[in-house]
């Protein structure tokens, strides 16, 4: 009787070991073939790709963006590329507008008005001229070959050290110079006034004809040697 017991609580279940373990083996598998259904579907779903319409929207909100960005840096470029350009001509002038007044404060016997040789040989006062000639520190003042002239012609700032056979471009093609002009006081040393020089610069610095920076410039030199 207690054998019979035991067996009966042993099985009371109503299945068998072996029962048991063929269910839970089926149970297992039925998970383990979710578990690849699943991830087969998952890596289905990942390669299947785009759609027509995604990748036409996708590169059109590419190439918008594309355009945009190179138009902003093809701009900052262009910009940068004016800036340079318009800052070297201005640092042009500025060495040459340096050059000009010293050698304009060296020299003496100015003398206003276009001239070649003899005719540059002199004094002579001016409001409103496009050229000055003067004596250097170290000429001869008997001498017509030898006198420094500068003057503004063709938009451009010239110099001659030979009295006036030859001249040399003191600024760049950048530089356009309009309505520039010299202005002379007290150049007769019975005056009794000391030599002066009024340098007026206008014009304009311009790396492409879209771009133009206009400036205004004037400086006033006195002649150094005493000459009343």
């Amino acid at each position: 009787m207690l054998k019979k017991d035991i067996k009966r609580n042993k099985y009371q279940s109503g299945f068998t070991p072996s029962e048991i373990m063929r269910i839970k083996f089926n149970l297992f598998k039925i998970k383990m073939t979710k578990f690849f259904i699943n991830k087969k579907q998952n890596l289905r779903r990942f390669q299947s790709g785009f759609t027509l319409v995604e990748m036409i929207v996708a590169v059109a909100l590419f190439s918008v963006v594309m355009v945009m960005g190179m138009g902003a840096l093809l701009n900052v470029l262009s910009a940068n590329k004016q800036n340079q350009a318009i800052q070297t001509a201005v640092n042009n002038l500025s060495l040459a507008m340096e050059m000009m007044s010293r050698e304009i404060r060296m020299g003496y016997n100015y003398h206003c008005g276009d001239c070649v040789g003899v005719s540059c040989v002199g004094t002579s006062d001016c409001n409103y001229d496009d050229a000055i000639a003067f004596e250097a520190y170290n000429g001869d003042p008997n001498s017509p070959s030898d006198q420094v002239i500068f003057k503004f012609e063709n938009s451009r700032l010239k110099k001659s050290i030979d009295g006036g056979s030859s001249f040399l471009d003191l600024t760049a093609e950048d530089l356009v110079l309009e309505g520039s002009y010299f202005a002379v006081r007290g150049s007769d040393s019975t005056d009794s006034l000391q030599p002066k020089v009024l340098i007026v610069i206008n014009g304009e610095a311009s790396a492409t004809s879209k771009a133009n920076s206009p400036f205004n410039l004037q400086t006033t030199i006195s002649q150094r040697i005493i000459d009343f």
